[in-house]
């Protein structure tokens, strides 16, 4: 009603029982009741595809046995908060509901809500699914990570500052601050191994703390679980970049 009488559209809304509402306008041509429609279908189409939303996300958590826990909690907020996720759904309700308006002088919300826009549930079912996947995905990675520091407390007693260089052979050599061989990582005769998972595991074997990488640059999944893990610095150069690359 407020963005109608912006516009100096002559309007008000008044109740006409069992939760239907009149909008009384006096329009003073053809145009003002065209861009009445056209406001019309753009706030009922908002209002739908929000509760379209809520209420379809309600019933998909509750069907796949998430009602109740933490994790449906996060999906709600998430969707409630990140409009991006509501824009598909938006449009394609705004569609349905503009077609709708075109031709009729009442708007029947239960009606919309149950038939007509039970064709964007497949698209509902996408994003809503979606987030609830990378929410779990998120879940997975931090019980992961706490697993892999947990397990490299257990050994503090070990060597807090590894300096990690690769050779010409493209082996990994680790060693102290000192420079003295702690282990060498060979390269795998198969792929079968990543070179980079024997390194990030022997690192926390040795209860590795600070991690410095002489002329080797970690590929982007490694170098996630390495700053997670532990305190990783790339040097630039130092004794043992300028030393000779071990054989």
């Amino acid at each position: 009603m407020r963005l109608l009488r912006r516009e100096r559209l002559r309007c008000r809304l008044g109740e006409a029982g069992n939760g239907v509402f009149r909008l009384k306008m006096l329009p003073q041509n053809q145009n003002d009741e065209r861009y009445l429609r056209l406001r019309l279908a753009r706030v009922v189409g908002d209002f739908l595809s929000r509760y379209l939303l809520e209420s379809r996300t309600a019933g998909l958590l509750r069907h796949r046995g998430y009602s109740g826990t933490r994790i449906a909690e996060v999906v709600k907020k998430r969707l409630a908060q990140e409009q991006a996720l509501l824009s598909p759904v938006a449009a394609a309700v705004g569609q349905v509901v503009r077609e709708y308006v075109k031709e009729a002088n009442w708007v029947d919300l239960q009606g919309l809500l149950h038939f007509r826009l039970r064709q964007i549930d497949p698209l509902v079912n996408q994003i809503v699914w979606q987030v609830a996947d990378d929410i779990l995905f998120e879940e997975e990675w931090r019980e992961f990570i706490s697993y892999l520091r947990s397990f490299r407390r257990r050994r503090l007693n070990g060597n807090r500052s590894v300096h990690c260089l690769n050779t010409a052979a493209g082996s990994f050599l680790l060693c102290d601050g000192r420079g003295q061989a702690l282990k060498t990582i060979p390269v795998p005769p198969s792929n079968v191994w990543d070179y980079e998972d024997l390194l990030i595991g022997s690192l926390l074997e040795m209860g590795a703390v600070k991690v410095t990488f002489h002329r080797y640059t970690p590929s982007p999944p490694a170098t996630k679980i390495l700053h997670a893990v532990f305190r990783v610095r790339l040097c630039s150069g130092c004794r043992f970049c300028r030393g000779k690359r071990s054989k």
